[in-house]
Formats: structure tokens, sequence, C-alpha cells
């Protein structure tokens, strides 16, 4: 009986044994398995801008588009806070360049053969690509415009100018909310790329509105930074700052916290895009949002108008990718896809590049951008959205913010630095 027992018990832990090993070998080819379908996926690396509202609104496009497709993994990422040129940049230098990315500096990239043409079945997709001697490179995201977006409740309640007719009508207004214990304007200058919204407002009022190719003048030696109309742009910059309507906290303020000090009466509007609508609403529901183009001396509406000389890219290294080429096409595809692109341009406010319409039910400053940017004296680019001859020195742009930035803290003498940005541009000019 006894032998009978250790018979039994032995054959048990032979059974168990078996099991376990049925069981764990049952595991390695689920593994195996598994690990085969995840090298079947094409992955792409995908870099863009970091401002809030276009952080979430890639977030959600780039989710929906990997749920919708199985054998395609887009791998997303935001820049930081601070200059986008320089974090793609960084990525190049350490070998970390993206597949697939949004491109601000594009004639730079074009220039150092970094880019691959964009197949037509993309190009066709858009109105105005960019392109270089007939060939498209960049897909413009959306167009946008910018103006003075404001607490028009307040305004309301105030009996304040929503319509000045001129720049000396605007400030004015901006005095007025000063004279009533409010902040008028608040500036995200921590961020140096938010510098650029009033400093090319200025430079377009006086300069590009009238003479697009004032870059390619001061490149070839015919016009320069010391000239009338860049002097009494910055002054103006200058003046605006040290005014008394401006934050006095914007050099360590996030552009990400303006709409929270807006909605919470802290500031009462800024000078930003219509992206910043959602996040207006996203932070109170209930605010009432005001738009105003904000004119110049003479009273004509040249808007500040980004977007059209940047945007969607593809890595040179997709030449030699097939698949990954393949992929790539597929989710910028998917980006224009009229249900998905409408959102985006929901979210973000602005305006539709494609070919197919695309339209969208927008808030009452969203519709009065809209009828500025239709009725508008002039829309330019940005200083560094401008190409072929009128491209800017590489680097100049960040540079030049960032020492603005320092010519207001110090208080400096335009005249006396001005000089000191024609070198800049000349030593950087040098170095291409």
């Amino acid at each position: 009986m006894k032998n009978k027992k250790w018979w039994l018990f032995g054959l048990f832990v032979l059974l168990l044994i078996i099991t376990v090993g049925c069981s764990g070998g049952s595991d390695e080819s689920s593994s195996g398995d598994s690990s085969e379908n995840d090298s079947d996926k094409v992955e792409l690396d995908l870099v863009y801008t970091g401002d809030p509202a276009w952080r979430q609104v890639m977030d959600e496009v780039i989710s929906s588009f990997n749920e919708e497709h199985p054998d395609i993994v887009i791998n997303g990422e935001s820049a930081t806070d601070g200059s986008y040129s320089e974090y793609l940049r960084t990525k190049d230098a350490t070998g970390e360049f993206p597949d697939i990315f949004e491109l601000m500096d594009v004639q730079e990239y074009y220039e150092s053969d970094k880019l691959a043409p964009m197949p037509d079945s993309l190009s066709s997709l858009i109105r105005n690509p960019v392109e270089f001697d007939g060939t498209a490179y960049v897909l413009p995201t959306s167009a946008t415009a910018l103006g003075y977006i404001y607490n028009k409740k307040f305004f309301e309640e105030n009996g304040l100018n929503q319509e000045p007719k001129t720049y000396d009508e605007f400030l004015e207004v901006m005095n007025e909310v000063k004279n009533l214990g409010e902040t008028p304007i608040a500036v995200g200058g921590q961020d140096v790329w938010h510098m650029g919204f009033w400093l090319n407002h200025f430079l377009i009022n006086n300069i590009f509105a009238e003479d697009r190719n004032w870059n390619a003048k001061v490149n070839s030696g015919e016009a320069s930074w010391t000239d009338e109309e860049p002097t009494e742009a910055m002054n103006q910059m200058m003046d605006l700052f040290e005014s008394g309507v401006v934050s006095d906290n914007w050099i360590s303020t996030p552009d990400n916290q303006l709409a929270a000090l807006v909605t919470s009466g802290k500031a009462m509007g800024f000078f930003s895009g219509p992206w910043m609508f959602t996040q207006l609403k996203e932070a109170d529901p209930e605010f009432e949002i005001g738009y105003m183009p904000v004119p110049d001396q003479e009273g004509n509406i040249n808007l500040f108008t980004g977007g059209t000389g940047a945007g969607w890219a593809l890595s040179k290294t997709l030449e030699d990718e097939p698949e990954k080429m393949e992929a790539a096409t597929a989710f910028y595809q998917y980006f224009y896809q009229p249900d998905v692109y409408k959102k985006v341009l929901e979210k973000m406010g602005s305006l539709p590049v494609t070919v197919e319409e695309v339209s969208y039910d927008g808030i009452d400053a969203q519709e009065r951008l809209i009828e500025t940017y239709n009725n508008a004296d002039a829309t330019v680019p940005p200083i560094n959205e401008m190409l072929g001859e009128n491209q800017i020195p590489p680097s100049f742009r960040d540079w030049f913010y960032k020492t603005v930035q320092e010519w207001i803290l110090s208080d400096a003498d335009v005249e006396e630095e001005l000089p000191k940005v024609e070198a800049e541009w000349e030593r950087l000019q040098g170095q291409e």
C-alpha cells in the first residue's frame, strides 16, 4: 500500500511537470508570435511644435490614426517649450532626426538636402504647397491670422471701443483698460517664439506690407536694419512694452498660461492666434471671446498670417524606405481627410488650406477673424516663413527675438542696437 501511494504521488508530479512544460512552451510560442506581429508593423517618428492646443490636437489625431491603422505605429513627440527650430536642430545633431515632422525653417532644410519631395497624392490635396523649382516639399497644416483676443464681456460692460480704426486708437483703448485698474495685454515672453507675435506685427506694418522683398534687399545691401522703417518698427515695439499696458511679469510668463490669466481676470487680453479660442473655452466655457485686428498708424489692416510657409515634411531617408514612405503618406492623407481635418480646424480656430472645401461653425470671434482675413489690406507671413531670396539667415530669428527681449528689459536705445542686428545678419549670412 505504501509503495502504491509513492507510485501515485510520482505519477502526479510527472503530470504536473508535463503540464507546466506545455504551458511554458505555449507562452513562449505566443510571445514569439507577438514579436513577429510587432515586427510587421511600420513605425514612424513624428515631431511637431509645442503649442498646448496643437499638442492636444495632434495627440488625438495620432491616437485615432494608430487605432484605425494597426499595421502602422506613429510615435508622436511634441517639442518642449522654447525654440522649436533649436529643438529640431538638436534632433538632427544627435542622430534622432524624425521620419516625418513639422517644419518652420523650410529653406534651410531644403538646401541642406534633408527633405524628400512630397508624392503627388499628397501635394494635390493642398492649394499652395511650399515648392522649390516646381516640386512640393512641405504641406501647410492650416492658415491663421493674429489679432488682439480679449474679454468681450468686460469691454461691453465698460463701453470700450472694440473697433479701433488706427493704431493710436487701439493704444487709447488699452490705456482705458489700464485706467480701469486692469492689465490690458498679457505676453507669454518665457517662450521666445511668442515674442515673434508683436515683433512681426510691427515689422509687417512698417516694412513688409509695402515691400515683400525687403529681406532680399538686406541680403544684397540695398536695404539695412538701420533704415527708417525697421527703426520705427522696433521703436513701436519698445514703446508698447514701456507704456504700462503690458503685464509686468511678461518675461516669466509661458504662453500656456495666457488663457488662464485672461479667464481669471488677471489680464483682459493678449495678441495671438485663433488657436487660443479653444484654450479659453476649456478654461471657462462661459467666457465671452472677442477678436479685433490691430490696425497700423494709417488705419490699414495688415494681418500677420502664419502657417502657409511652413508645415508637414518628409525626411530624405524615406526615399530609400518605401514602406515608411507609404506609411507617412497614409498618415498625412489621414490628417487632411475632411472629417479629421474639420476637427483640427475647429480646435485650432484656423483656416483650411486644402483643395477640398472644409467648413465648420465657429464662434463670433472666429467669424470676425474670417471676415477680417477676407478683407485685409495685406496678409503677410512672419519673417521666418519668407523663402527664396527673402529667406533670413539660419538662427537669426531666435537670436533676434531673444535680443529684443534683452532690449526691453534693459531699456535699450534702438538706434544704438540696430547696427548690431545688421552685423549679426551679415555674420550668419556668411556662414551659409
